[in-house]
């Protein structure tokens, strides 16, 4: 869940990354970057390189040595922790919309963000994320 958290990835991008993917040294000097995380291959069929955190990183290093990951053990396992904690089931996808989502509701500007999640466009995440977040909090929910 770190991983994917920490990059947006789609659930397929993780598991070619826990199966053929690498870790590399950040070269540049962003705050809070502690290396990054390479997908061999996504959608479009070209590697995908994701600067992450320490933490992230981790575990991102944890999957590869692990070598495989389960698309179908890692819903069930997501599924069951949603039952334990009493909240609607939801699938892993949802973790990608999530990052967006708060990206954006933290003022990111949505081509920064679609950059990140490797859309084409930034049309595609102003139509499925700028449009659904919530601009301010209720005040009675703090």
């Amino acid at each position: 869940m770190d991983v994917q958290a920490g990059t947006g990835w789609h659930v397929s991008e993780l598991v070619r990354f826990a199966k053929m993917g690498s870790v590399e040294p950040y070269r540049g000097e962003a705050e809070g970057i502690a290396g990054v995380l390479v997908c061999p291959q996504t959608k479009s069929g070209e590697p995908l390189r994701t600067a992450v955190s320490a933490e992230v990183l981790e575990a991102g290093k944890r999957l590869v040595e692990r070598g495989s990951f389960s698309f179908e053990k890692y819903t069930f396992a997501i599924k069951g922790a949603c039952n334990a904690a009493g909240i609607l089931p939801f699938t892993p996808g949802l973790f990608r919309h999530s990052v967006a989502t708060w990206a954006i509701e933290k003022g990111a500007d949505p081509a920064s963000v679609a950059a990140f999640l490797n859309h084409k466009s930034p049309s595609t995440t102003r139509r499925f994320y700028a449009t659904h977040t919530v601009l301010t909090k209720i005040p009675t929910l703090r």
